[in-house]
């Protein structure tokens, strides 16, 4: 059985701040579980919001992918315009050179048909000139050899009328080909240029995802580490909570420990600590014959079970 002085009774007050001090630390591990399930509750809220991001990661990631298979089509469809475009170039320049010589022949053929037309009118007058003439045999023949030449003429000169007719058919054709060779190629520049105008954009566009998914990748990793900490600390209070609830109670009065947590609580209960002292140091000089501390104050100064000082 425990004695105490009369002087002791004055403790009690002490006694009873350091019991509310530790039935306030109790009440604050009670308050653990609702801080940890609002810890977990904020931590799943960023495990969906990690998965969110993940998938629109994945869906910027695959429309780049289909943008870039894009992209390269539109390079070779503008390889492909480039080379048409060549080649109309050089079917151009071939007919526009043939054109010219056409053009030149032409010019040759007229100056030949207009002076192979002043011979023929030169050869019927002297034929004429020749019919008025002494009808000696020697002029005869000389008739009859001018209207040979004069026939001549005259079939060459048709030949080259209708050669004539068929050029002037040629370059009318040639010249609508190459109208209908200078449209195409107009409308390949004009898609080559669209075509390469899209290219941009589409780049331009890649570059902008690139620079979103990196910056989701930043955040995801910033919420990995904030989750991290959150993690550790939630396991922290989860080992506080659990190794509170298995500490026993001495006579109804809560001794939970909260190290690591409560360090101002702990820094209270230390003070207190050092007034018990002092008061049991003043209770020893005040009196004379044997003093036993309660087995309360004894576990708070250290001590063991009842004992003598």
């Amino acid at each position: 059985m425990d004695v105490f002085p009369a002087g002791a009774i004055t403790d009690s007050a002490t006694v009873s701040n350091l019991q509310n001090q530790d039935e306030v630390a109790t009440d604050k591990v009670q308050h653990v579980p609702g801080t940890l399930s609002a810890a977990q509750a904020e931590l799943r809220a960023k495990d969906h919001l990690i998965a969110s991001l993940s998938e629109e990661c994945n869906v910027y990631q695959s429309l780049c992918s289909a943008l870039d298979g894009k992209v390269g089509k539109k390079e070779g469809e503008i390889v492909n315009s480039m080379a048409k475009l060549a080649r109309l170039n050089a079917q151009v320049s071939s007919l526009t050179k043939r054109n010219g010589e056409y053009k030149a022949d032409l010019a040759t053929m007229r100056e030949v048909t207009q002076s192979q037309g002043e011979i023929i009118q030169q050869l019927r007058g002297g034929a004429r000139d020749s019919g008025n003439a002494d009808g000696s045999s020697l002029r005869e023949k000389e008739g009859e050899r001018q209207a040979d030449t004069i026939r001549s003429l005259l079939e060459r000169n048709l030949h080259l009328e209708t050669l004539l007719s068929s050029i002037q058919e040629t370059l009318a054709q040639r010249d609508a080909t190459i109208a209908h060779l200078s449209d195409r190629r107009a409308k390949q520049e004009a898609q080559v240029l669209t075509l390469s105008q899209d290219r941009e954009k589409l780049r331009q566009f890649c570059a902008s995802l690139e620079q979103t998914i990196a910056e989701d990748e930043e955040a995801m990793a910033r919420l990995r580490i904030t989750i991290a900490k959150e993690k550790v600390a939630a396991e922290e209070w989860k080992t506080l909570f659990t190794l509170s609830r298995a500490q026993p109670h001495i006579h109804g009065a809560a001794n939970i420990s909260t190290v690591g947590i409560f360090e101002a609580q702990n820094r209270k209960i230390a003070e207190l600590q050092e007034k018990l002292s002092e008061c049991h140091m003043q209770l020893v000089a005040s009196h004379n014959g044997t003093i036993f501390m309660p087995r309360e104050l004894l576990l708070l100064n250290g001590g063991s079970d009842s004992a003598p000082i």
